[in-house]
Parts: structure tokens; sequence; C-alpha cells
């Protein structure tokens, strides 16, 4: 599929195992060219959007203990890092750039440097869906029966139409 090229969602469960240093990097990452990457994840004991050229877009500095969920969701040019911590329901968002050029790829990815160290991660419930329609904006639909329309309204409300036939 070609989900790179339209709006969508990428997100996963991250949990640190072991880590014997604080050189790492772990999380999702967006590929845009050559030498041109956006990391979002942990970095040691912060949690940061990291751009490879630019360096760090921003950060968190003590990051919540246990596991994360961690989120990229892209809006046409706009690019939102969101978290959370697993069994949350509420989305935390660190940050929104906008970036002109189309991702090449979108993935995980886990990195050391400067040291030899040890780092064990698990990502689990791996998810990258292409989004169609946002719960945020006003939409209907047909439900296939005449004079009835369903319409979403807002985050939590949906209206039905049913019109009188008789």
């Amino acid at each position: 599929t070609d989900v790179m090229n339209n709006n969508w969602r990428l997100s996963t469960h991250l949990l640190v195992n072991e880590a014997s240093g604080s050189d790492y990097f772990s999380g999702l990452a967006i590929h845009f060219g050559e030498d041109d990457w956006i990391y979002w994840g942990r970095e040691g004991e912060s949690l940061v959007v990291r751009h490879m050229k630019k360096g760090i877009l921003c950060s968190l500095p003590k990051i919540p203990t246990g596991g994360l969920e961690l989120q990229i969701r892209r809006v046409g040019y706009r690019y939102t890092y969101q978290y959370k911590s697993i069994g949350e329901m509420q989305w935390i968002t660190l940050g929104a750039f906008d970036a002109i050029p189309e991702p090449i790829k979108a993935g995980l990815t886990t990195r050391t440097w400067n040291q030899p160290q040890k780092v064990t991660v698990t990502f689990n419930q791996i998810i990258l869906e292409k989004l169609i329609k946002y719960l945020d904006e006003d939409w209907s639909w047909s439900t296939g029966t005449f004079g009835t329309t369903c319409s979403v309204v807002g985050k939590d409300k949906i209206k039905i139409d049913v019109a009188d036939i008789t």
C-alpha cells in the first residue's frame, strides 16, 4: 500500500528491558531522504524528537516509568509526536512540526553510539495505518436506508437523522 504519501499514524508499545548505558535511542523513525531522518522515542532517560541534522527538536527530560506507547501522526505536512504510559487513554503531545518532503519510509529503530553497550528493548502492538477520516471533524455517511443518514459531529457525538417516510 502507498501509506507514506497519505495521512497516517505509526504507533508501538516500547519497553526498555535492559540498558548498560545511556547512549542509546529506541523508538520510531521517519526517513525523508539521504541523511534526512527524524527519530521519536527514548534516548537514555529522556523522550526526544531528534532530527538527524538539526539535533533535538523537543524533549521530555524525565520519562514515565514502565512501558510507553509512542505515536507519530501525519496529517498533511504536519507530524505530531505523542506518547502515553501503557494502559492510559489520553495521548500527550510532545511536539508537532511540518516537513515538506514526502517520507520514503517509517518504522522502528534502536541504536547506540560512543561506547559499546548492551540495550535490549521490546516493541509490541506495532500499527501503521492510513487515516481516512478524523473524529474531530464533521462528516457524514448514508446508512443505505432511504431517508436515514449518520454523521459525526465531534469526538464524542454521532448523530443519526431518520426522515419520516410514511
